[in-house]
């Protein structure tokens, strides 16, 4: 059976599935123009065109269309546009944009992972947030060679969420997350409220807090539940670049507070005072939509990705379950190792296992497949991805691959009436079907 786990780095035994093509150079000296012309006549000819034909100019256009029906649940995808009266309004988007999108957002995970956004080093380590970081976590694994060189960074899963981490500090909050002054105003609760009520709290409690999370990054586990002799202890995270992925953003305090509570937890690298832990603490969004104002003038994220749940209680389709500490509690009392010990005592912030055979619907079975298919279409020249902005090589890339199946690049004056141009294409990609 296949089992995701809540911290350590997946092994997960893949369903089979078809492998994808090879998707081009596995680095940045392209091929020259000689091979990527063998290349076309091949691939042109699998689609029933000669080499004179291709030689002749007469290529086709590139079709980047895949089959709604093979997509049953990225076809439910929503994304926001402005009308013609500049409202932003919420719409199903075609299949073929939706693919697009979580392409380009993949690229630009992979981009923020590999150091190739300016001012950000590379990600030794990298953190998604539980439970709907997960399956950014499966794009990531699936395209991560096809849009970077780089070694993949360790990986690991944490469930730190702005509401029950309010709680902890003592902030109440309504359902949407607000919180009230004393003349009975309500507002968004932020990072800020959260870390000024953080550093209110005793010494102690803070520093239980810290050594919960800190306890899950201890080579081998824990031999004692002290505090103290956790914070003391070295951890696998010392020295190293941290990024942290969480799915959507509405306030950034999610992002927030696991930034800081990994900052504090692990501690920050001090060369010159002689002080070990992290190098750096950087963190990332995969899924921004336009956002939009609701009838009480608050901003409100318009979408998020199809894997979000409507209900909050829902945890099927991500891969993993909610937190459960009684869980924990039992395999160690089962099992009395360090390690275990370690799950016991930071299981505030890790999920159950899932055991994706057994999950009601399979729906995180279903969604790793259809990101499978998704990889296999794009490197098929089926998906026309939307391409990082802040990437240098990544975006590269993945323009070369474009270029190699039939994409032009050309400049706006020649844009208009060349159905070979990349805007034009990514213009037909996002027609609504």
């Amino acid at each position: 059976m296949e089992k995701e786990k809540s911290i350590i780095v997946n092994s997960l035994d893949e369903q089979p599935v078809e492998k994808a093509p090879e998707a081009g150079p596995k680095n940045d000296d392209m091929q020259d123009m000689g091979s990527r012309v063998v290349e076309a006549v091949k691939r042109l000819e699998e689609a029933g065109q000669t080499e004179a034909e291709v030689k002749s100019g007469k290529e086709i256009v590139p079709n980047f269309t895949v089959d709604p029906k093979n997509y049953p649940i990225f076809s439910r995808q929503a994304g926001n546009r402005e009308d013609f009266d500049k409202k932003i309004k919420s719409r199903t988007l075609s299949i073929n944009e939706t693919l697009g999108l979580m392409a380009g957002r993949t690229a630009e995970t992979v981009a923020m992972l590999s150091g190739d956004v300016p001012g950000v080093p590379k990600a030794d380590h990298v953190i998604y947030l539980d439970k709907s970081a997960r399956p950014v976590s499966w794009l990531v694994n699936e395209f991560w060679e096809d849009f970077t060189n780089e070694e993949k960074p360790e990986e690991t899963f944490l469930a730190i969420d702005r509401r029950p981490w309010f709680k902890n500090v003592g902030i109440e909050t309504n359902e949407h997350q607000e919180i009230s002054d004393n003349a009975g105003n309500w507002r968004m609760a932020t990072k800020k409220d959260f870390w000024d009520h953080f550093d209110a709290l005793p010494e102690e409690k803070q520093k239980d807090f810290l050594a919960r999370i800190r306890a899950l990054y201890i080579e081998g586990g824990i031999e004692t539940e002290d505090v103290d002799t956790i914070m003391a202890t070295p951890t696998v995270l010392d020295g190293k670049n941290l990024v942290i992925i969480d799915e959507v953003s509405r306030s950034g305090a999610t992002l927030g507070i696991a930034t800081g509570l990994l900052a504090r937890a692990i501690g920050m690298e001090d060369k010159e005072n002689g002080k070990t832990g992290l190098k750096s603490v950087n963190g990332h969004v995969f899924w921004s939509d336009l956002f939009k104002k609701s009838d009480g003038g608050e901003t409100q994220m318009g979408n998020a990705p199809v894997w979000y749940p409507s209900d909050p209680n829902d945890w099927r389709g991500r891969g993993v379950k909610d937190i459960n500490p009684e869980y924990y509690e039992r395999l160690y009392q089962e099992n009395p190792t360090n390690e275990n010990r370690a799950l016991k005592f930071g299981s505030m912030v890790i999920g159950e296992p899932l055991n994706l055979d057994e999950e009601p619907g399979e729906l995180s079975r279903k969604l790793k497949d259809e990101m499978k298919r998704m990889h296999v279409d794009y490197r098929r020249g089926k998906v026309l991805p939307t391409l990082p902005q802040k990437a240098r090589f990544v975006k590269k890339k993945m323009m070369n691959f474009l270029i190699s199946q039939g994409v032009e690049f050309v400049p706006a004056d020649k844009v208009k009436g060349n159905p070979k141009a990349y805007i034009n294409l990514v213009e037909e990609r996002d027609r609504v079907e």
